[in-house]
């Protein structure tokens, strides 16, 4: 078995054998969805619809954006209100990326099929970007929940 210079065995990191690293940077997506939804949605209720791919897609329902881009003078709701409930949901999933770093698994399942149905509803919206930025979300968030379920529940 190779050794480092003190003598500590080297472990390889694969998909087989994940690392305490995997699972951290799994969980900090869920801080990269707050973080910019919480833009992106300030930015819209300012009237600039640029960054909307970021957006929650029921952030988007709120806001009235009928194919994916904003328009905040039509929007059935006052944009205050949008920009309320938008941080709502991204201190929600703030939450989940904090116990998610603590190796939970719940907060990882429940984060992504709560973000895989937001992204239901952005693809609904005819949203491609949004949606391809979700799926790549859902992505990394998997594997940080299969990184805690293998190295933290030996499956």
């Amino acid at each position: 078995m190779e050794t480092t210079d003190i003598g500590a065995p080297i472990i390889e990191h694969s998909p087989d054998n994940p690392s305490p690293a995997d699972v951290t940077r799994g969980a900090n997506w869920f801080f990269w969805i707050a973080i910019l939804s919480v833009i992106a949605s300030t930015i819209t209720y300012f009237g600039n619809s640029y960054l909307s791919f970021f957006n929650f897609g029921v952030a988007q329902l709120i806001y009235g954006a009928p194919i994916g881009w904003i328009n905040v003078e039509t929007a059935p709701y006052p944009p205050m209100t949008a920009l309320i409930i938008n941080i709502v949901i991204a201190a929600v999933f703030a939450v989940f990326g904090y116990f998610a770093r603590k190796r939970s698994s719940w907060a990882f399942l429940i984060g992504f099929f709560l973000y895989m149905f937001d992204s239901l509803i952005t693809i609904g919206m005819r949203d491609l970007l949004g949606f391809a930025f979700h799926m790549l979300v859902i992505f990394f968030i998997f594997k940080g929940l299969v990184a805690t379920r293998r190295l933290y529940q030996g499956v």
